[in-house]
């Protein structure tokens, strides 16, 4: 496994295209930062649908979010555009290795870009004069919720594109299913009640904000839930079908 994760590294590191949507990210996320912190009390900034409760958590919003994916989803879209798998399997003839390997090095990036996002809303806030209100525990608990939300988030757009072999359909499937659920809340939110808790993006809106309803299942399960079902289909099919 350590061999493998120093293949991937290299191969992270060596693709100019990943430091290009990193810097995009960061970019992105210390916008959304300062909007949050002229904004202020006065109300919350929403964004794609998430909110933004304050600018420390700015990393994960979706189009900061929609960069990292996409340094996700080149974790295998670039072996199959290039043709590259082969010389990978080759290398690393077990499959499981090669699978948990990117896995791995793909939420370790994210975590490091989520860790510099934070920092750099720190910075911005801090030099602005700002400050962060709440408590720290709050403060904690929405850092965790929102890293994971975007680990989550990325590791579907990875998967997605493992089983469709296809780096675009790993981007944009993701943004597609968000777009399609914003219609069809509206569609199901009367005649099915029960269902609409279980669409992804309402399960994230619910994770984020720490708001729990009796009534419903906790965000964070659902979103596990969808996570892990085609993170398992992504990975036995890249298991058992040719290369």
């Amino acid at each position: 496994m350590t061999s493998m994760l120093l293949y991937e590294w290299r191969r992270v590191t060596t693709i100019r295209a990943t430091y290009v949507l990193s810097t995009l990210s960061l970019l992105s996320a210390a916008g959304v930062a300062w909007l949050r912190l002229q904004v202020g009390e006065q109300g919350g900034v929403i964004i794609g649908g998430i909110p933004i409760d304050n600018p420390l958590v700015a990393g994960a919003n979706p189009l900061s979010a929609t960069f990292a994916a996409t340094i996700a989803a080149a974790a295998f879209g670039h072996e199959y555009r290039y043709r590259l798998v082969g010389v990978t399997l080759g290398e690393f003839p077990r499959r499981a290795v090669v699978y948990v390997g990117k896995g791995l090095m793909m939420l370790l990036w994210i975590a490091m870009l989520y860790a510099a996002s934070v920092a750099l809303a720190w910075v911005i806030v801090i030099s602005a004069g700002g400050t962060i209100g709440g408590p720290d525990s709050a403060l904690v608990g929405q850092l965790i919720r929102s890293g994971s939300f975007l680990a989550g988030y990325c590791g579907v757009a990875f998967a997605i594109t493992a089983l469709t072999r296809s780096l675009i359909l790993g981007v944009v499937t993701p943004l597609a299913v968000t777009i399609f659920e914003v219609v069809a809340w509206s569609l199901l939110e009367e005649p099915a009640p029960w269902l609409t808790p279980y669409l992804p993006m309402a399960a994230a809106n619910r994770f984020l904000s720490g708001e729990a309803d009796p009534t419903q299942a906790p965000g964070w399960s659902v979103l596990l839930g969808w996570t892990a079902l085609i993170t398992t289909v992504s990975y036995l099919s890249f298991r058992f079908r040719d290369a």
